[in-house]
């Protein structure tokens, strides 16, 4: 069983309680990143911040928050920018369009969006599993907002975790914008995290381990096609 984690972190015996029960090998390969290739040195910190809310179906509260809260906090006015997902209702995209302050932008998606991260000044967003990948990657200044509705729970024990070992900063629903606004302002007052610390190598290392047991497997004289 090849679990996309660091044991360092979390282990598999925390979230699912019949792990020891399971008899192939357990394997942590290490999370899954974008890329698992981390720089030398991080880019300077510019002046965009950057407001994200993953695939964006539940995003709506966390975007139109930021946006009440933005005032309130030391970074009024720099540039914000809003990214909302491809899966934000199209009539709250197009409410928060209609509707947005000088200095904001809003878009719906960005391929670039790790190297923006590197180079933001804050980044506020939810903490889906993507999300939390590339905010370590880039060693962003970051607060998250986990979505907690129902009985979902991954998102707040990630980000619980990963805040204790200060490699973020962590703030709960509801979203009001208020005390988003003192969160954005604690989060601000903490040094830039860098990166590392975290296995995010799980890509590179899941696929050996694979090529590995495809290749005992194969009889004498065999080869694996690459």
């Amino acid at each position: 069983m090849l679990v996309h984690g660091d044991p360092a972190l979390i282990r598999l015996e925390a979230t699912f309680p019949a792990a020891g029960d399971i008899r192939p090998p357990v394997v942590y390969t290490g999370y899954v990143a974008e890329s698992a290739e981390r720089p030398a040195t991080l880019p300077a910190e510019g002046e965009e911040v950057l407001v994200s809310v993953g695939g964006g179906a539940v995003g709506g509260p966390l975007l139109r928050a930021a946006l009440a809260a933005r005032p309130m906090t030391s970074l009024a006015k720099a540039p914000w920018r809003l990214i909302g997902g491809p899966n934000l209702p199209e009539n709250e995209f197009a409410g928060l369009a209609a509707n947005l302050p000088p200095g904001v932008s809003l878009e719906r998606f960005r391929t670039d969006f790790r190297e923006m991260l590197a180079g933001s000044r804050f980044s506020l967003s939810q903490a889906g599993y993507n999300t939390i990948m590339d905010i370590l990657g880039a060693g962003a200044r970051a607060l998250v907002l986990p979505f907690a509705e129902g009985a979902e729970s991954e998102q707040t024990l990630r980000a619980r975790l990963l805040a204790a070992r200060g490699l973020l900063s962590l703030a709960e629903p509801p979203f009001e914008p208020a005390p988003l606004a003192r969160a954005i302002e604690g989060a601000l007052a903490r040094p830039r995290p860098g990166v590392g610390g975290i296995d995010c190598r799980g890509a590179e290392a899941g696929a050996r381990y694979l090529r590995r047991l495809l290749e005992s497997a194969v009889p004498s004289g065999g080869r694996v096609r690459r």
